[in-house]
């Protein structure tokens, strides 16, 4: 079984590159509901953490300015999110992460050294450099509502 870590974002390698607006926005709307992030499930490789999904709710805590997250830490590929572990969330989000989880345990190393970074730092600065609306929270929150007007408040 996994678990439940925290973790600074110096700490974090990017297993994914890139992003999806609208899963961003997703994530903004799902946290301005009160609900609780998940924690982005991660596996040790070269003594720092790989994400294995979870690139959006990285963006997300990042954008915010936090200097750390929550992680959910791995041993294996069949180290699965479960109901236990994670009661109040829907399982829908957990078997999408559990089929990441198990699809990308091997190929994420290979994006890891694809995306040539020393940390998730270094990652969202190269980011925002190419999409200046990531650099912080009220102007990726003007972004998102001008692609879909009144989605977020």
């Amino acid at each position: 079984m996994g678990q439940i870590i925290q973790a600074s974002f110096s700490e974090i390698l990017p297993g994914e590159d890139g992003f999806n607006n609208s899963q961003l926005l997703d994530i903004f709307r799902f946290a301005e509901r009160g609900l609780d992030i998940l924690p982005v499930p991660v596996r040790e490789y070269n003594g720092k953490y790989l994400h294995l999904d979870g690139r959006h709710r990285l963006l997300y805590h990042k954008i915010r300015g936090e200097e750390s997250v929550w992680l959910y830490l791995l041993e294996s590929r069949e180290d699965f999110m479960s109901e236990e572990v994670f009661p109040d969330v829907p399982k829908v989000f957990l078997w999408e992460n559990n089929d990441n989880i198990y699809g990308r345990w091997s190929g994420v190393e290979y994006n890891c050294n694809e995306i040539y970074v020393k940390d998730y730092n270094e990652y969202f600065e190269r980011l925002a450099k190419n999409n200046g609306f990531l650099r912080d929270e009220k102007s990726c929150r003007t972004y998102l509502n001008f692609i879909f007007p009144d989605w977020l408040k």
